[in-house]
């Protein structure tokens, strides 16, 4: 119920509280009046108007960290808009083949998001967080320099779990192994990301050059087999087609995470692979 017109008191203390949680449009509607008034009343007692954010009482767990830091690597979008917003945002968004991939990545940054993922253009989907304080040290990471580069903290922030969101967003396979294509990145860049992977977990990554078309990292055989189980059974069961030319030692399925952890309903499907006494993860109807 709106608030009658001779109840409405403009108090910052409330008014910064309302903010704090709801849009300015939601807040407008509560005092029956309109947003741009609740704009201009929130200015004249210096409240932030970002009303695309949430309370920043909401924390970042490391499951969170990994996917946007891995997931900025790859094709997550973060923004920040000079004197419009006080705290950077990210917008994920993948073709509709890969729906239930950017679900897994929702279920995860649900707690910092504005709704659930939504179709766009008949073509994708996508969803869009909150502003958050702690986007704004991602957003500083990577658009500091007003280009997104690999940033200078990648040694201390890269762990298995962000790579991973990175190959999902950018891999490919190759022969036994898999690739990240990386043609946004300056090659100085890509020797960085070498030396660390190689330095930090033993990974040897070659720079591949591909013609015209750009340039990727090659994981050998043995560093994909190596990375893989370290991952096991955190990948999203849709996206494990990127990996199953590697040769593993176990099932397939033993990498596939855990459906009951993704928050929504379907089955885990399998079919008899070539290899003798292995089942190979092909993906779910969307439900």
């Amino acid at each position: 119920m709106a608030i009658p017109r001779e109840g409405r008191k403009y108090k910052k203390e409330i008014l910064e509280k309302q903010l704090a949680t709801m849009t300015q449009k939601e807040v407008a509607k509560l005092y029956n009046t309109t947003q741009q008034y609740i704009a201009v009343k929130a200015k004249q007692f210096g409240i932030d108007t970002d009303y695309s954010r949430i309370t920043n009482s909401v924390g970042f767990t490391q499951d969170m960290k990994d996917l946007v830091f891995g997931s900025l690597l790859g094709d997550l979008h973060a923004q920040k808009i000079e004197g419009v917003n006080r705290y950077a945002y990210i917008r994920a968004e993948q073709g509709m083949e890969q729906k239930d991939y950017l679900y897994f990545k929702y279920n995860i940054l649900k707690p910092i998001c504005k709704s659930v993922p939504k179709k766009y253009n008949n073509r994708s989907y996508y969803f869009q967080s909150k502003g958050h304080k702690e986007l704004n040290r991602y957003y500083e990471m990577f658009y500091g320099t007003g280009k997104k580069t690999i940033p200078k903290e990648f040694e201390e922030e890269i762990t298995n779990e962000a790579l991973l969101y990175w190959i999902l967003d950018d891999g490919t396979k190759s022969g036994t192994s898999f690739e990240i294509t990386v043609d946004g990145y300056s090659i100085e860049d890509c020797e960085c990301v070498v030396d660390v992977l190689k330095r930090k977990f033993d990974y040897n990554i070659k720079i591949r050059l591909r013609g015209s078309k750009g340039h990727s990292l090659r994981f050998s055989s043995e560093s994909a087999i190596k990375f893989l189980e370290s991952v096991k059974g955190t990948i999203p069961q849709s996206m494990f087609y990127k990996f199953d030319k590697v040769k593993l030692p176990c099932p397939c399925n033993d990498y596939v995470a855990n459906p009951s952890n993704w928050g929504w309903r379907y089955r885990l499907n399998s079919y008899e692979s070539k290899r003798a006494g292995e089942k190979k993860v092909i993906d779910p109807p969307i439900q």
